[in-house]
């Protein structure tokens, strides 16, 4: 920053951070807490909750990035796309993603 203003790009984390600095956010890497913690609760209602190590990645919608009117005209539709692509390939395991949890 200088002066208060944004001179950089940057890629928030955790959660949608796209509206702190409009046209400097490219994206926000979001942790979906919200779809995992329905997915357990879902799980202890209908009796087949089991304890242990739980994932939430991409195939489980654990995991996104945040588009929204606040980055829409940072990123070209056709990089959209690309991403999109490299998602699914992952979720069908076509594209391996180095697991840091398991070293």
């Amino acid at each position: 920053m200088q002066n208060g203003r944004a001179t950089h790009f940057v890629i928030g984390v955790d959660s949608n951070q796209n509206m702190v600095k409009p046209g400097f956010v490219l994206t926000s890497m979001v942790k979906r807490v919200d779809n995992a913690v329905f997915e357990i609760i879902k799980d202890v209602v209908n009796g087949q909750f089991q304890a242990g190590f739980h994932v939430y990645g991409l195939d489980k919608d654990g995991v996104a990035y945040a588009m929204d009117e606040n980055n829409k005209a940072l990123i070209q539709q056709e990089t959209i796309q690309q991403a999109e692509e490299a998602r699914q390939k992952i979720i069908k395991g076509e594209i391996k993603v180095t697991d840091a949890m398991t070293k």
